[in-house]
């Protein structure tokens, strides 16, 4: 009677597990049936974790291929081909040939657009030099090994005992086989000793370093003084053209001097004396303008450049100008 009733509880128990096992199947399939809509829709990152509950409840090749996929998509080309590899592995062991040449072709598709990247150490490198690609310790085993890595940038840091530490950013494409010579930074005695050493004192401006300035001030401010004078000379010459034709060489009416009496010379000196008098304007306004200028490229210099200048004004008998004083 007992050994019975020990028989009925095992039947009872191996009924419970299968009834189990059922269960997680279903919901293995649910899971890929959901992952695989997300992933016909163009949203892989939410595929991708269905495919790993499926794959958790019952492992079966068509979980991992399909997240291989997703993972390709999304430029996860290392953790895709990982995921190929074992799905095939996984396809042969359930006798499943199909399957298995369709991994395989899946794991080769991806394994061209993976890119490598070999990191070594460059000559000189000092003993207990460590490197981390991407924040992850290499294994000196894998230095000078091409490595297969997610296209992107990758950061690598290098570090030694009694060095600076030293980065390198290496950018990766599709496909590329890429190379990096790495060493840690200087010594931090020498950086130390680098740091300490006293900055030279700014040499301080000496009067006349800027010779092309001091050059067009001074041939500004005197051209400009040249064009005053000349404009001057010339207005006193128009003066004394215009009277002499009024005065000599045409009439006077009510009083006064009428050019419209003029005979042939004093109409040319009307005439001469209106183009002399343009000149002068001309020549003053010129003057003016230069000596402006001038003016504002010296009082723009910096203080104590040794210059000194005035312009002094001289009148004389029949004559007026501009004079200009000093030292630079």
């Amino acid at each position: 009677m007992h050994c019975s009733r020990t028989w009925i509880v095992g039947l009872s128990l191996l009924g419970s597990c299968a009834v189990s096992t059922i269960a997680m199947a279903d919901d293995a399939v649910d899971e890929l049936k959901q992952g695989y809509a997300l992933k016909q829709a163009g949203n892989c990152r939410d595929a991708i974790p269905h495919f790993v509950r499926s794959f958790d409840l019952d492992p079966t090749p068509k979980a991992l291929l399909n997240r291989s996929d997703c993972e390709a998509r999304i430029g996860d080309l290392v953790a895709a081909q990982r995921d190929a590899a074992q799905g095939s592995e996984l396809a042969r062991r359930q006798g499943d040939p199909r399957l298995a040449d369709f991994a395989d072709k899946q794991y080769e598709a991806i394994k061209v657009r993976l890119p490598r990247l070999t990191i070594s150490l460059a000559d000189g490198a000092p003993p207990g030099t460590t490197v981390l690609r991407d924040g992850v310790p290499i294994d000196v085993g894998t230095l000078d090994v091409a490595v297969g890595v997610n296209p992107g940038t990758h950061q690598i840091v290098v570090t030694a005992p009694g060095y600076l530490e030293r980065r390198f950013d290496v950018l990766v494409r599709e496909g590329a086989r890429e190379r990096e010579r790495v060493l840690p930074g200087p010594t931090i005695a020498a950086e130390r000793s680098f740091a300490k050493r006293p900055e030279p004192p700014p040499k301080a401006a000496e009067p006349g370093h800027n010779e092309r300035a001091d050059w067009l001030t001074y041939s500004a401010l005197g051209v400009g003084a040249a064009g005053l004078v000349i404009g001057s000379v010339l207005a006193l010459v128009s003066k004394s053209t215009y009277d002499h034709a009024l005065s000599s060489e045409c009439g006077v009416a009510g009083g006064f001097a009428d050019p419209k009496t003029c005979n042939q010379s004093g109409y040319n000196d009307v005439q001469s004396a209106q183009g002399q008098a343009t000149a002068a304007t001309v020549a003053f306004v010129a003057g003016a303008a230069l000596i402006g200028g001038g003016a504002y490229l010296y009082l723009s210099a910096p203080k104590g450049s040794g210059r000194d200048l005035s312009v002094v004004g001289a009148v004389g008998a029949g004559s007026a100008g501009l004079t200009l004083r000093g030292r630079w």
